[in-house]
């Protein structure tokens, strides 16, 4: 397998409320394989969120690289949130946390898109090639809460909460899609 080489310069910073998280810095681009780990899930509102993530050798760094795409337009503004909380496991390990690097596909198959990769700090082992472990992990969560001001808010019913929550994944690869 050919390491992909390095993308200089490209970055970014993202503040989440559950504190800060820095987004992996982007170190280079890809293309979703048919064999990559695949998760999705919808948005309380209707729509959803789909994710490819896969291991890749960036000049001998372990590399999580990934797309995702999203049904619907009106949903499109919460995808860094549930992003932001999602994360790519491998062998009982965390890789990733913050998927925000990822790249957006827009009306097209997540099959052969453009990824984004970020660097996970560890050496790349020949090992990694097998991507049966591999699996997106996009927790439950609020992605949006609007009130009217009420205190409590609850009690007054004016509270729109938004919620998402994953209902695909595990041993699903791309190519089920």
């Amino acid at each position: 397998m050919r390491p992909l080489s390095l993308v200089p310069g490209l970055s970014a910073c993202v503040l989440l409320l559950s504190g800060c998280v820095l987004s992996p810095e982007r170190i280079a681009f890809d293309r979703v394989r048919a064999d990559d780990a695949a998760g999705f899930g919808v948005y309380s509102i209707g729509g959803g969120l789909t994710v490819a993530a896969g291991l890749r050798n960036v000049e001998g760094q372990l590399a999580v690289c990934g797309a995702f795409a999203e049904d619907s337009f009106p949903t499109r503004r919460f995808a860094d949130v549930a992003l932001g909380a999602g994360s790519v496991r491998a062998g009982g390990q965390t890789l990733a946390q913050n998927l925000t690097f990822m790249t957006p596909v827009r009306g097209a198959p997540l099959d052969g898109a453009s990824t984004g990769c970020a660097g996970t700090g560890q050496p790349w082992n020949p090992a990694f090639a097998d991507q049966g472990a591999v699996e997106v992990v996009l927790p439950r969560i609020i992605v949006e809460r609007e009130c009217d001001g009420a205190d409590p808010p609850e009690t007054s019913g004016g509270c729109n909460t938004v919620r998402f929550r994953q209902i695909g994944g595990g041993d699903l690869r791309v190519s089920d899609l």
